[in-house]
């Protein structure tokens, strides 16, 4: 009985001892994989740390918009990373400039003799459409190059609009005409042709793909 209870506690010491010797190599193979993948870490992380701007970048002070005629109504869009695209209104003229936020020039790229309603710029801000109202219900659409020529011009009437610039194909653009019980007309515009194409979509709000319009 003594000796199978020795032999008993025997196994168990040894196997205690095991487990030791195994916790301690795993924790000693452990401590230079946790600083290998430390060091690795560090590495990436400097690696990932965006590039300090070039030493110019932080003089390029913005120089405020200086208008001389007429009444600041707002900034519509940008054209690139220094021009932006803003209206003026004198009475019912309206004028739209673009204006360069570092040197500080401006140029007039269009002016009507009836209110803007409203100024778009498409995506890569090549073309700006510019919607003139000389009534409640009347509407011209002026699509014009960031030089300020009119490549297409339309009369549309309508209450409201909606505007989708093609991401893909800045020619290309979807437009609603709202009435105002909001009753809508979707036209397919392309620059490009001078063309408008009047859609039968059930919603008009609609959204580009690659190829095609959908809706969200």
């Amino acid at each position: 009985m003594l000796d199978t209870q020795s032999t008993y506690q025997g196994k168990l010491l040894f196997l205690f001892f095991v487990m030791m010797v195994s916790l301690f190599l795993i924790t000693g193979c452990e401590q230079p994989e946790k600083a290998e993948m430390q060091q690795k870490k560090n590495q990436e992380t400097e690696a990932s740390e965006p590039s300090a701007p070039p030493d110019n970048a932080e003089n390029r002070n913005v120089k405020p918009i200086r208008i001389k005629e007429g009444e600041f109504q707002g900034a519509n869009g940008w054209l690139n990373d220094d021009k932006i695209v803003y209206t003026v209104s004198e009475g019912t003229a309206s004028r739209v400039f673009s204006y360069n936020l570092f040197s500080g020039d401006q140029n007039l790229l269009y002016e009507s003799s009836h209110p803007i309603a409203s100024v778009t710029v498409s995506p890569a801000g090549k073309y700006i459409l510019i919607r003139t109202s000389p009534g409640t219900y009347e509407g011209t659409l002026t699509a014009i190059k960031a030089n300020g020529k009119v490549v297409w011009e339309k009369n549309i009437s309508g209450f409201d609009f909606a505007v989708e610039w093609n991401p893909y194909h800045e020619e290309s653009l979807l437009i609603s005409s709202f009435t105002e019980d909001w009753d809508f007309t979707s036209y397919h515009i392309d620059i490009a042709k001078g063309t408008s194409e009047e859609l039968n979509l059930r919603e008009p709000f609609a959204k580009w793909g690659i190829q095609i319009f959908f809706f969200p």
